[in-house]
């Protein structure tokens, strides 16, 4: 089994010219380098072209077709570099890398258990199933440095945030005598958007560093620069305590909004009413609330009362049935409450209904929803926000609030976070999937989801229209990209 192309990144030139300037300037003689993944090439046409002889250099590579550059190094192909990990005696002074992004559980078989069976440096732990192949891939190039080795590794964004990862993230300070992180803003990758990291560690086995540096750049060629050089002016240091979850400017979903799941009716059959059937009973609107009912109703990035008239014309369910007092004296409701449950009338002794006690005609809302995601369905989550303040959804969906007063632009700002590849990664991790192709999340996995900050507003409703209709079209990539616009 090879990974499939998706989840291979080439890097550039610039940036691996970056990556072994970092780790050429202190070279000591005769170092021998480890390029583990080595795909076409473009890490040993950057260590050629910093003049590295061929025979300091091994390469790993699963696949077998052999490329132009594999003559700049002792190139071994058709190889699962972490089976090889665990039975070569060879060790390297520096390692640089840009490992493959897929996910373990994608892997089978012997690829698999090479993945679980590596073992994560500093720690009495082996790389979870919820992992992904760039983090075994880091640990197991750790486990082959020489003592005073270094590395430098281009990692994804979600190095700093995944909560597989946090134990390396933890000891990794332990394990050398500096720990560098470049992030840039700017995508380093075509097709790519969110911005990447580098690792840069040195000294392997020397000396204990208390915390990271971390450098920020808003474009891709200062940062280049930067890792060359090996220093930089933007330089912060990261207190380990930090390394363990989020880095400041990703949140926990929870903390900006609150989900809920929908209204729990006990009954739908009785609850739930078609307008045909409304008319047919005579009953008011009055004694009914706008709602949404099924995951087929979420259209598009908003929920606005023209599109819940175009589904109550259409014969969908979305009234709910709900008197208030003063609807319970209208002669049509009442004959509507009194009803036999064998002829169309509620059946009391459903546990939701008999909760409610006397009361059991009002069905508990939900708090007037910001907007509203469904649980399970064939797209990627997002929220469509609320445009209508008496709209409510049922059970089938989880209403959302957002837990600060901000305006809609904001609101969409934020909503559109989701589709950052950084959430996307996590949801990779939570999402449940079933073989008629739908996905399912849970409230709670939902509220726990790590998004970046929304850097700006401005614009941001009509990017997430559009960015839902690329979710909807099965073009994520394009959604990613409006969504990185706002970082």
């Amino acid at each position: 089994m090879t990974p499939d192309k998706s989840c291979l990144v080439y890097t550039p030139p610039a940036l691996a010219d970056a990556l072994v300037g970092a780790m050429s300037t202190k070279e000591p003689t005769a170092a021998r380098w480890l390029e583990p993944c080595v795909g076409q090439g473009a890490l040993l046409s950057a260590l050629a072209r910093c003049g590295i002889a061929s025979g300091q250099i091994t390469g790993i590579d699963l696949a077998e077709q052999p490329e132009p550059t594999d003559g700049l190094a002792r190139v071994r192909r058709g190889l699962d570099f972490l089976a090889w990990s665990k039975r070569t005696s060879l060790r390297f002074d520096r390692i640089v890398a840009n490992p493959p992004y897929l996910a373990l559980r994608e892997l089978r078989g012997p690829l698999l258990d090479s993945a679980l069976t590596t073992a994560v440096p500093g720690t009495n732990t082996t790389v979870p199933h919820r992992a992904n192949c760039w983090y075994a891939f880091l640990c197991a190039s750790i486990g082959l440095l020489r003592n005073g080795g270094s590395l430098a590794f281009i990692l994804p964004a979600a190095w700093e945030y995944a909560d597989y990862a946090a134990p390396l993230r933890v000891k990794i300070c332990r394990l050398f005598g500096s720990v560098k992180i470049f992030r840039s803003t700017q995508p380093l990758f075509s097709g790519v958007q969110e911005g990447a990291v580098v690792l840069v560690a040195e000294n392997f086995g020397h000396g204990e560093v208390s915390a990271v540096s971390r450098a920020e750049y808003s474009k891709a060629s200062s940062m280049f620069r930067a890792i060359k050089s090996g220093h930089s002016s933007r330089a912060r240091t990261v207190p380990e305590r930090t390394t363990t979850g989020a880095v400041p400017e990703h949140n926990m979903l929870s903390d900006i909004i609150t989900v809920r799941i929908g209204a729990v009716t006990g009954d739908g059959r009785y609850f739930l009413l078609s307008e045909n059937r409304r008319r047919e009973l005579e009953l008011p609107t009055a004694a009914l609330v706008p709602t949404i009912s099924r995951a087929s109703h979420l259209e598009s990035a908003e929920v606005t009362r023209s599109q819940w008239e175009r589904l109550r014309d259409a014969g969908d369910r979305v009234w709910l049935f709900r008197p208030s007092k003063a609807c319970l004296h209208n002669q049509a409701v009442r004959r509507y409450l009194d009803l036999a449950a064998d002829n169309g009338g509620c059946n009391r002794d459903a546990l939701h209904v008999r909760r409610r006690g006397d009361n059991w005609f009002r069905v508990k809302l939900p708090k007037k929803p910001h907007g509203f995601v469904t649980g399970m369905g064939r797209f990627s989550p997002w929220i469509s926000l609320n445009r209508d303040d008496a709209m409510t959804a049922t059970n089938t969906l989880y209403a959302i609030r957002f837990n600060n007063d901000i305006d809609i632009a904001t609101r969409s700002a934020w909503a559109m976070m989701l589709f950052t590849d950084v959430v996307q990664e996590q949801l990779e991790h939570v999402l449940r999937r079933y073989p008629d192709g739908l996905v399912k999340i849970e409230p709670g996995d939902f509220g726990r989801l790590r998004v970046p900050t929304p850097r700006r507003t401005t614009g941001a409703l009509s990017a997430y229209r559009d960015a839902v209709e690329s979710v909807k079209a099965g073009e994520m990539k394009r959604a990613t990209r409006l969504a990185t616009k706002f970082l």
